[in-house]
């Protein structure tokens, strides 16, 4: 399923570092997913790492039944795509606003002979 349904909310990024609030509203429905920053576990990830630590997505999910409706399976699909999408728009909103540029990891080439 495709979640370009989720574009049809107002979106915003709430940043109370380390928390981010993507927070999605459309008349009387809204919904919240809340990530904390934190930073990379071990040398071979760049950039910190958002956890998803609480989501009240159930008006936004009432809204897609309403749209289209949901079978368990497919309910599940929409769960996993809010997530999905609520990511991308934290990652979007850190990039935008980052002085940081974005550079992938730098690994060491290895010769085995």
């Amino acid at each position: 399923m495709t979640m370009e349904i989720l574009n049809d909310f107002n979106i915003e990024i709430v940043n109370e570092s380390p928390i981010y609030k993507v927070v999605y509203t459309l008349d009387n429905y809204s919904g919240t997913c809340v990530y904390t920053e934190t930073p990379p576990q071990s040398k071979l990830q760049s950039g910190n790492i958002y956890l998803l630590t609480h989501s009240d997505m159930g008006d936004v999910i009432e809204y897609i039944h309403k749209k289209t409706p949901l079978s368990s399976e497919k309910f599940s699909e929409v769960q996993m795509g809010i997530r999905e999408h609520s990511l991308n728009q934290l990652q979007e909103f850190v990039i935008t606003n980052s002085n940081n540029v974005f550079s992938p990891p730098q690994y060491n080439p290895v010769v085995i002979r």
